[in-house]
């Protein structure tokens, strides 16, 4: 079930990252076309795992290093191409905030890449520590920081943004209706997925 759950979720970090990051640097027209593009090797990545619980054969290859392979495959260049990005954004920008939340925005997606990185790298090289939790844990601290000292998020509320909002509230809703029937079994999972 954690494996299951953490093969589901993983792959869809990095393109949701650099969504974020295209919004931060106003070029997500500009890469509309990519944009679709990129998706797709992250879906099947994530949609995978679920057609391991009927075919074995899938599921095999899940459980297997290709599967974490794939990924890091996937992931290198979409996180590279974030990194540039804010890169870019950095020397472009004069005001001093927007430097600051653009610096803590590359220190997380360079954090948060690199050691996310470890959790692939380990299913090959045994003596690499796993350090993708505490990578996304201080990305993610980075990141509330932007937000909250910095006024990363301060945007007039569009309607596209209110749907996707909706969107995401109502497949969070889902999952957790789905996660709580696959889990009835397992109170601690249960629990968790309750938090």
């Amino acid at each position: 079930m954690w494996s299951w759950l953490d093969h589901t979720a993983s792959p869809l970090t990095a393109p949701l990252a650099l969504e974020f990051v295209l919004a931060f640097v106003g070029q997500q027209r500009r890469f509309s076309r990519l944009r679709a593009l990129w998706w797709i090797p992250f879906v099947v990545l994530s949609l995978l795992p679920t057609l391991g619980l009927w075919l074995p054969a899938a599921r095999e290859w899940d459980q297997s290093g290709h599967w974490a392979a794939a990924l890091a495959i996937c992931v290198v260049p979409v996180m590279t191409f974030a990194l540039i990005l804010l890169i870019s954004h950095l020397r472009r920008v004069t005001d001093a905030h927007e430097r600051a939340r653009t610096r803590l925005l590359l220190a997380s997606a360079a954090l948060g890449t690199s050691l996310g990185l470890t959790d692939l790298l380990s299913n090959f090289v045994h003596e690499i520590p796993s350090l993708g939790a505490l990578g996304f844990l201080a990305a993610g601290a980075i990141a509330m920081f932007a937000v909250t000292r910095e006024r990363l998020l301060v945007t007039e509320l569009t309607l596209e943004s209110a749907a996707t909002a909706v969107a995401l509230a109502a497949a969070s809703v889902m999952a957790y209706f789905a996660l709580f029937r696959l889990a009835a079994s397992h109170g601690a999972l249960l629990v968790l997925v309750s938090r």
